[in-house]
């Protein structure tokens, strides 16, 4: 009776899971019958590329429910976020599947984004730092970008998802591409190197010399145009490939810092500032955070090109344009409401053309108030940028009253009820809740542009005081204008608001611009604050989501003060991290050594070793890039001004063959001035003083640091003469030492000092051996003489180099490059698949920085008798015990 009771209840319990799998697969195919999406015309750029170049796949989508393209589908739950504002978004991916690869679960991940066509006329600008006109134009399509690493025979297919089909995708065809050699001189992307991690490489394993300065500081971003011109006339000159700059100044995505607004106001003194304070809760449109307020007679809001934003719209002659606004009146008349071109800023009255109304404004209704002001005009003052004779502004003229605005469109009258894309920068005022066409098509131009002269850019791409992020509430989500900054609303958390919005941003980069090899890295944010762990997970998310869409470049931060070495860098709790970077003037730097004001070499090596031996300690090793750097004085943080009396950049020969040191920090100076505008040794000023890095870049080339194995060079200060440099360590003595030997008296401030000359002896090198030796002589005025001879070591492999004073040109040789032994096969990463070498260290060097100090005497207490082998865990006598 009990077994016929048990087979009754199974067959029950059969009989519903069969239910409901059958009920559960009914849904799900009428989830994917319900669905209109549909992803349909996919083209391709190319049907074969470079490896390393990217292909552009383009496409349409149809049948969407998504109301924000620019967003990912994202289904939540976010603090902070509705349903209404969270499921707004479509997911479009790239899948490709590499060379020899079956299983589409191995593909990588490439998002697809929204691109919206511009034209551009280089002659009409706003000034000659600022923006050329940028002019949107035609209907905006999808677009994948991908740059493949690897060669062969590639697949790939697209795939969607919206409100409509989650958790399902809609998936395209499956197509096909291939890839074959790199173009010449193009050696893929910029990555840490695996075998010294120190130090970056590029993709195909040749050494990354790394510098240059802060572009941003010469103001490169205002205009691809101005940045084409820079990276030819100057930055190329020097064969330099490392620059950092702001992007986050142009507002792709939502408002930074400083005057970058798009939209100014007139100040309580009469002067154009951005002032946030005309951000507002009170009137809030659909899912939108605020709304721009303006009360009384003549307030307005005004947008042109200036030295803080240069990004503006523009019109084109003759053209007939509809325009509208979505706003909300309170006890305002339609006909108060004026939009206008003026020829003054600081004039709400000083007309060029009034826009509309015009005559009137059709007027409908949008609910809660809201409404669409539409009207139409015909420019009439030709093609042009919005600039300061030519301002787009947007106020009232009733002393009475609220105007509330949303949006401000104006697009192209093109017939038929069709009506072109807004040409106004930054129409959509809530501008965190897109991404602007206009300054994305800007940086597309100058990525490409630094790709075609070798350089990559380090990329600020947010600001710490962004003054909207600062006034979404943590915790509720909801917009409240401040006063001052509120940095944690900025720095959120995981799954809430802000910080979900900023992972759709991070998306977007690197859906936008992971393929460019003009990129060097990603920097959350500029000097953000050293001791807030929502910093530290913040970038520690940034990283990981790079990771995710964007295989191709590395990220990091930057702080104000300090090096958070034992909290953050050399913390294992935010593992992810690809690099350091310290930001550390004379002045602002935690080592107070007044010798520093006037030794430009001294001031890279302390810094250098320093913040070495801290990561070291700390158990982690990576490169240390100093993203801000410069020549002041300890009390005042301003470059001293005796360095533009050195025109043939003494104190930059100086500072960049210092960077010859093991510590291995990148050098990117601040002030660029003198840099930009100074002769140089060659006497033109067109090229500045970039000339000066070229020969350390020649030097440097064939130079393998990246593949390990190099220590230092281990020969002390003596008197007047200084060396830094390393050599490598193969367990058999080295064959390979570089190294620079300065005479310290000859600075920027001595600019006649210094003969150099004294013994310098090598040690550990290989015994009883004849090597090449290459001799780089510097005089004075950084004049360079290259000779070579053949030198031979000892039986105890000691190499011995003797500088007798010398001179050329008519002037003393002041410091020499030497480059010892065969330098002409660099060494290649393993292929892939295979393990990496190990490298010997030196006795005692447990981390294999190739010095002996504190940070091994650590590793070697750490496991004092332990049964552990390897010089790596203290076992410096291999008998497999450390003590």
């Amino acid at each position: 009776m009990l077994t016929k009771f048990f087979k009754i209840a199974a067959f029950l319990v059969f009989s519903v899971l069969i239910f409901v799998f059958i009920n559960n697969e009914s849904q799900v195919e009428e989830s994917k019958a319900q669905t209109n999406l549909v992803i349909s015309n996919v083209s391709q750029s190319s049907t074969s590329v470079p490896q390393y170049d990217k292909i552009e796949v383009k496409f349409d989508i149809n049948g969407t429910v998504a109301k924000n393209l620019d967003f990912p589908f994202d289904p939540g739950p976010v603090v902070g976020m509705t349903d209404q504002s969270l499921r707004v978004g479509i997911t479009i991916d790239g899948l490709f599947l590499p060379p020899g690869q079956s299983n589409w679960n191995d593909a990588e991940v490439q998002p697809a984004f929204v691109y919206q066509p511009t034209i551009k006329d280089r002659n009409t600008m706003a000034g000659g730092d600022n923006s050329e006109w940028i002019y949107p134009v035609g209907n905006p399509y999808w677009l994948i970008r991908f740059a493949p690493k690897v060669k062969g025979n590639w697949q790939y297919k697209i795939r969607a998802q919206d409100n409509s089909n989650y958790p399902n995708w809609v998936e395209s065809s499956v197509k096909t591409f291939s890839v074959g050699n790199p173009n010449p001189e193009v050696h893929g992307f910029v990555k840490v190197s695996d075998r010294d991690k120190r130090y970056f490489e590029y993709s195909d394993g040749t050494p990354f010399t790394g510098t240059g300065i802060n572009a941003a500081d010469g103001g490169i971003y205002h205009s691809e145009q101005r940045a084409e011109k820079e990276f030819r006339d100057k930055y190329a000159t020097g064969k330099t490939n490392f620059y950092r700059t702001w992007m986050d100044m142009e507002s792709i995505w939502s408002r930074g810092t400083h005057g970058w607004d798009a939209w100014k106001k007139k100040n309580a003194v009469g002067a154009i500032d951005a002032s946030d304070s005309y951000r507002s809760n009170e009137q809030i449109y659909k899912d939108h955070d605020f709304s721009i307020k303006l009360g009384g007679a003549s307030n307005y809001i005004v947008q042109y090109s200036d030295g803080n934003q240069a990004m503006a719209g523009g019109f084109e002659s003759g053209k007939t344009y509809k325009l509208y606004l979505v706003a909300n009146l309170v006890n305002l008349s339609q006909n108060d409401v004026v939009v206008k071109l003026i020829s003054s800023p600081t004039n709400f009255n000083s007309d060029v053309q009034v826009l509309g109304p015009n005559p009137t404004w059709q007027v409908s209704d949008l609910g809660n108030g809201w409404k669409k002001l539409e009207t139409t005009f015909t420019n009439n003052q030709g093609r042009f940028l919005f600039k300061n004779s030519k301002s787009l502004a947007v106020g009232t003229k009733s002393a009475s009253g609220s105007l509330y605005l949303d949006e401000v469109f104006i697009g192209e009258d093109l017939g038929s009820g069709r009506v072109g894309p807004n040409v106004v920068f930054k129409g959509r005022l809530n501008y965190h809740q897109y991404f602007d066409p206009i300054s994305s098509s800007n940086w597309d131009d100058i990525y490409t542009h630094a790709e075609k002269y070798g350089l990559t850019l380090k990329v600020v791409i947010s600001d710490k005081q962004d003054f909207i992020l600062h006034d979404i509430d943590l915790n509720s989500g909801i917009f409240t204008y401040i006063s001052g900054f509120n940095e944690a609303n900025f720095y959120s958390k995981r799954g809430y608001k802000v910080r979900r919005l900023q992972e759709y941003y991070w998306r977007y980069l690197a859906a936008r611009w992971g393929y460019s090899r003009g990129i060097h890295s990603w920097e959350l944010l500029n000097e953000g604050a050293p001791g807030d762990t929502a910093h530290y997970d913040q970038t520690t998310q940034l990283v990981e989501t790079i990771r995710k869409y964007d295989r191709n470049h590395t990220a990091t931060t930057s702080f104000w003060t300090s090096f958070p070495v034992s909290k953050f860098w050399g913390n294992l709790t935010y593992s992810p991290l690809d690099y350091a970077d310290v930001h550390a003037y004379v002045s602002s730097g935690w080592i107070e050594d007044a010798s520093l004001e006037s030794d430009e070499a001294k001031y890279h090596i302390v810094y250098s070793d320093t913040t070495r031996d801290w990561l070291l300690g700390s158990g982690r090793n990576m490169p240390v890039v100093r993203g801000e750097a410069g020549l002041d004085i300890l009390t005042a943080q301003n470059e001293q001004d005796i360095l533009a009396n050195d025109l043939n950049g003494v104190w930059l020969h100086n500072y960049t063959w210092a960077m010859l040191d093991p510590g291995g920090m990148y050098e990117l100076y601040w002030w660029s001035d003198n840099i930009r505008n100074k002769p140089g040794p060659d006497g033109i000023t067109t090229n500045g003083l970039f000339e000066v890095f070229a020969p350390y870049n020649e030097f440097m080339a064939n130079i393998p640091l990246n593949a390990g194995g190099y220590v230092d060079i281990g020969i002390p200060e003596s008197g007047n003469n200084r060396v830094v440099g390393q050599k490598n360590n193969n367990g058999n003595g080295s064959t390979r030492a570089h190294l620079w030997i300065q005479d310290k008296r000859h600075t920027f401030k001595n600019l006649s000092a210094g003969s150099l000359s004294g013994g310098f002896t090598i040690t550990g090198m290989k015994p009883n051996t004849g090597f090449n030796v290459e001799w780089w002589d510097f005089n004075t005025k950084v004049g360079l003489r290259k000779r070579t001879q053949t030198l031979t070591s000892n039986t105890s492999g000691n190499l011995v180099l003797n500088v007798a004073a010398s001179t050329f040109d008519g002037v003393n040789v002041t410091d020499i490059a030497v480059k010892i032994g065969d330098y002409g096969l660099i060494p290649t990463p393993p292929p892939t698949g295979t393990s990496t070498p190990t490298v010997a260290n030196s006795p005692g060097d447990a981390n294999g920085d190739g010095k002996v100090n504190i940070a091994d005497y650590v590793i070697w207490l750490t496991n004092y008798n332990k049964n552990l082998s390897g010089a790596s865990n203290g076992d410096f006598n291999s008998n497999g015990k450390v003590g």
